[in-house]
C-alpha cells in the first residue's frame, strides 16, 4: 500500500487546471483559493481517492477535513458491456437524496473504474464546482493524469 498526494490548481476564468504532484516528504504548496487536494492510497488492484476543495484541507491536511460520501466502483466481470458497478458505502446525512454530490461522485468513480480496470473507492467534496461542468472536466482530466503518473511509478 502506498500513499500519494497532489494539488490541482484551477483557473476559474479559463477553466484550465494544473496538476502539482507533491513528493512524499513535501509540503503542500500554497496555490490560491481555487484548488483541489488529492490524497491517493494505492492498494492491490484498487485505490482510494479523496478529493477536497476545502481551504483547511489544503493548509493542514486531511486531519482537518470533513468526510462526505464514500462510493465504490468496480469492473463488472459478469456483464462487462454494462460498465462498472457502483454503490454508495457511506452517505453524509445517511439517506440517499439524489444530490449532485452523489450523482457526480458515482459517475466519476464509474469512469475511473472503467479507465483503470480496478476497484475505486472515492470520497469527494467539490461542491464549489458543481455548477461549473467545464471546471469539473478539467479537474477530472488532471486527476486521471495524476493516477496514470502514480500507477506508472508503482510498476
Amino acid at each position: 500500500m502506498k500513499s500519494s498526494k497532489g494539488v490541482i490548481s484551477v483557473n476559474i476564468m479559463t477553466g484550465e487546471a494544473e496538476l502539482i504532484t507533491i513528493p512524499d516528504d513535501g509540503e503542500i504548496p500554497i496555490v490560491g483559493l481555487n484548488a483541489v487536494a488529492i490524497w491517493l492510497i494505492r492498494m492491490n488492484k484498487s485505490f482510494y481517492i479523496w478529493l477536497s476543495d476545502s481551504g483547511d484541507v489544503l493548509a493542514h491536511g486531511p486531519s482537518d477535513a470533513s468526510f462526505s460520501n464514500l462510493i465504490v466502483a468496480m469492473p463488472n466481470l459478469i456483464e462487462p458491456s454494462e460498465g462498472p458497478l457502483t454503490s454508495t458505502l457511506v452517505r453524509s446525512g445517511g439517506v440517499s437524496n439524489g444530490s449532485i454530490s452523489e450523482e457526480y461522485g458515482d459517475s466519476l468513480a464509474r469512469r475511473l473504474a472503467r479507465r483503470f480496470k480496478q476497484q475505486v473507492f472515492l470520497s469527494e467534496q467539490l461542491e464549489r464546482y458543481y455548477s461549473m461542468p467545464e471546471i469539473l472536466f478539467s479537474i477530472e482530466k488532471k486527476l486521471v493524469e495524476f493516477l496514470v503518473e502514480q500507477n506508472s511509478d508503482s510498476s
